[in-house]
């Protein structure tokens, strides 16, 4: 940015933006509660400028909001686009960090869980699920030869 450049933090908490948020992450977000909505704007000498190339910044935490499924979104300004922001969380400082190209409306928001999710815990690692049923398999051929075998040596 030129020198003299001023940026603006707007939280928005009502309004046409409040409602296109709303509208826009209704899937991602349970409870409005769980949200920080940002309208970040920049200008100089009055007139909006945006930045040339990325610019990292770092927001707190609110209150209102948790560190975990933290994420952070870009909305446009009809609603009709979101983008996910790749951020880092400090978990200690409750900060996050994230790398923005342009500024505009951005929602730090608690996620809902996948709602895919039937409800019921996993029970474990279920990557080698084939190995142990060949292993079943095998175990249960080996009795079978076994009985098989018994059986005729014995009659």
């Amino acid at each position: 940015f030129e020198a003299n450049t001023v940026i603006t933090v707007e939280n928005v908490t009502q309004g046409v933006i409040f409602d296109t948020v709303k509208e826009a992450l209704k899937d991602v977000v349970a409870d409005m509660k769980h949200t920080a909505i940002l309208d970040i704007t920049a200008t100089l000498n009055g007139k909006p400028v945006q930045p040339n190339g990325k610019v990292q910044m770092t927001f707190a935490i609110p209150e209102n909001l948790s560190v975990d499924n933290l994420k952070l979104f870009y909305v446009s300004d009809d609603g009709k686009t979101t983008e996910e922001i790749a951020i880092t969380v400090n978990k200690d400082a409750r900060t996050v960090t994230a790398n923005l190209e342009h500024f505009s409306t951005y929602v730090l928001a608690n996620v809902v869980a996948d709602k895919t999710d039937s409800g019921v815990p996993g029970t474990g690692d279920n990557s080698q699920l084939m190995l142990y049923v060949a292993a079943l398999a095998i175990s249960v051929m080996l009795m079978s030869a076994t009985v098989v075998v018994s059986r005729k040596r014995r009659g």
